[in-house]
């Protein structure tokens, strides 16, 4: 059920539109790394699904599923998971490993802001 609530809120991103949509975006970005099988991948789920409801038009929320996109994992360095990227104008700026607080990774996306 977490998975499909999260699906929701934020949308999924794979190797043919990773350009487009984070590094062409004007806005920030925050995108997670994750899998199905990741137990602390489904404690950060809700927490993105709402940042993206808080921050709609501030901040595009998206998710890689490792397993379906190795190749987009690959090229940024992901080697745990969950990991979430921040971007802004193209670059990445942040990069968070493993679980954290509401808070604080809402106080982490404000700097970007």
């Amino acid at each position: 059920i977490i998975f499909f609530v999260f699906a929701l809120a934020v949308g999924d991103i794979e190797e043919q539109n990773l350009g487009e949509v984070v590094l062409g975006s004007e806005t920030a970005v925050l995108v997670e790394f994750w899998a199905l099988w990741c137990g602390l991948c489904r404690l950060m789920h809700p927490i993105v699904a709402d940042l993206a409801k808080a921050y709609v038009g501030k901040l595009r929320c998206l998710s890689v599923n490792t397993d379906q996109n190795l190749e987009v994992a690959m090229r940024y360095g992901i080697r745990s998971i969950p990991t979430i990227l921040i971007f802004k104008d193209g670059e990445r700026k942040e990069t968070v490993i493993g679980t954290i607080a509401k808070t604080a990774l809402a106080a982490t996306v404000d700097r970007f802001l």
